[in-house]
């Protein structure tokens, strides 16, 4: 029998102009009935414009033992792409480059809608795992990150949602 994973490592992507990167790392719990703590004993959070996130993402693997990530989709209706400023063609080329990276290290991942993680992740779930204080005097895209980071943990790697008693998200 293998021993338990010490740690759920998660990564999450707001990709575009300026990305947003958030990394939590959530310990096991010393008592039941929850298997992991509810806040990151280890946060890392990161903003870079589109051309340097790539590089970005390439450092945060070689540096950290990232074992599931989730990036946040590109909207591309055209309200979106009014609003944001960019080409849904460059942004699907960046998330293609961010999903290729993530394969070639081996790290799962999921790309997920804004809605989707926005209506899951809301501003009382942040608090309560923690990362609203840990992104505290960033600006929005490093808080998304932890949105998507949040989600995909809860989602995909048996992370409680903070808001519950249920083990897993919704």
């Amino acid at each position: 029998m293998s021993a338990p994973v010490p740690a759920i490592t998660s990564l999450g992507i707001d990709p575009g102009g300026t990305s947003g990167l958030f990394l939590g790392s959530w310990r096991r719990a010393e008592r039941a009935p929850f298997p992991w703590e509810r806040k990151p004993y280890l946060w890392r959070a990161w903003q870079c414009d589109m051309a340097g996130t790539p590089d970005l993402l390439c450092w945060i693997l070689g540096n950290y033992r990232v074992g599931i990530a989730g990036i946040e989709a590109f909207d591309a209706r055209e309200r979106s792409r009014k609003m944001r400023g960019f080409s849904a063609s460059a942004m699907a080329a960046l998330i293609a480059e961010l999903e290729a990276i993530l394969d070639a290290a081996g790290v799962p991942h999921a790309t997920y809608p804004p809605a989707t993680i926005k209506d899951w992740a809301t501003g009382r779930r942040l608090d309560e795992a923690g990362i609203t204080d840990a992104t505290s005097g960033m600006p929005d895209h490093a808080r998304d990150g932890g949105r998507t980071c949040l989600f995909t943990a809860c989602k995909h790697a048996g992370l409680r949602d903070p808001l519950s008693r249920v083990r897993t998200a919704s």
